[in-house]
């Protein structure tokens, strides 16, 4: 791997799309369930690409003295907007401490 490539590595993440699960913590992982509507119509790799704010399955509880709780992106790209919204990519954290995963794909963001 040249620096270069090993660069773009680090800095470049796939984008997170609708039904990519998260990794999980202490809770399995969970899948997002509402798309924002500034997404209509965009596609990556033929699926909605997820943005901060969008919503996941709640993680159920309790887990230890954490109780049941809604799970939303909380970060994104700070370079890549669909709809004026930051793209989700994977490791991206969640609100909950949980971090988005893409399975797999062909487009990336910074």
């Amino acid at each position: 791997m040249t620096h270069l490539s090993l660069i773009l590595h680090i800095v470049t993440r796939l984008i997170v799309k609708d039904g990519d699960p998260s990794l999980g913590h202490c809770w399995p992982p969970t899948t997002p369930i509402a798309v924002n509507a500034a997404v209509a119509g965009v596609f990556v790799d033929g699926r909605t690409p997820v943005v901060v704010g969008d919503a996941y399955n709640i993680h159920p509880g309790p887990c230890g003295v954490v109780p049941t709780h809604p799970v939303l992106t909380a970060v994104g790209s700070l370079t890549v907007f669909i709809g004026n919204m930051p793209v989700v990519r994977d490791t991206d954290l969640l609100s909950c401490g949980d971090i988005a995963k893409s399975l797999a794909g062909t487009v990336f963001a910074g």
